[in-house]
């Protein structure tokens, strides 16, 4: 899971991912500690159920920094294409040599570029970080398609886990057609326990 605490005392009780063996559990937290313990279903379901809390909790902080990350990105652009034509101005009307000037324009050429590529990688980023956003939310105003009481265990079955969506690059879209493929094997009379799917990175 993305890592949008509120501050650094809310890191402290962030998970953002958890990892299973046949008897461990390792839950990893924003700040970057990691707590160790032995497995057990119960266990586990608390875990989940409180990424899902902290989830619904910090959606909305979560929909604004991506939106105020970019806006930020796109207006020092253009601040950096204003700086840009200025200086270029100035180099050209400023009484130096002409080797100077040719110069001192690559420099400010480069600079500009390198500028650009930063940004394009930042929100090549936000882009990530805005899909793996919705997909979340997405599963948590449908969570009933992925998760179910099972009664012989006394405990909460997932047939897609929260901590999936991030370790397997889960889509809106792939949640989606989730959705539809577990409603349909529930109308045509299959147990949840019994439901067992496979997931496909879009980029394969």
């Amino acid at each position: 899971m993305i890592d949008f605490a509120k501050n650094e005392d809310e890191e402290k009780n962030f998970i953002v991912d958890i990892e299973t063996t046949t008897d461990e559990m390792i839950i990893r937290y924003a700040d970057g500690h990691k707590v160790r313990e032995k497995f057990s279903y119960h266990n586990l379901n608390v875990y989940r159920l409180h990424m899902e809390e902290q989830a619904k909790n910090n959606m909305d902080y979560a929909y604004d920094i991506v939106a105020k990350d970019s806006f930020m990105v796109y207006a020092k652009r253009i601040l950096a294409i204003i700086g840009g034509i200025i200086g270029g101005i100035v180099i050209y009307n400023v009484d130096i040599h002409i080797i100077m000037k040719i110069v001192l324009a690559l420099i400010l050429i480069f600079s500009e570029g390198l500028y650009y590529l930063y940004n394009e990688l930042y929100l090549s980023v936000l882009s990530t970080d805005l899909g793996e956003i919705l997909a979340t939310d997405y599963y948590l105003k449908n969570i009933d398609k992925f998760k179910y009481y099972d009664g012989k265990m006394g405990e909460y079955g997932y047939i897609v886990p929260i901590e999936d969506i991030e370790k397997h690059s889960l889509t809106q879209e792939q949640l989606e057609e989730i959705s539809d493929l577990v409603s349909t094997f529930r109308k045509e009379g299959i147990p949840n326990n019994d439901i067992s799917l496979t997931y496909k990175n879009p980029s394969n």
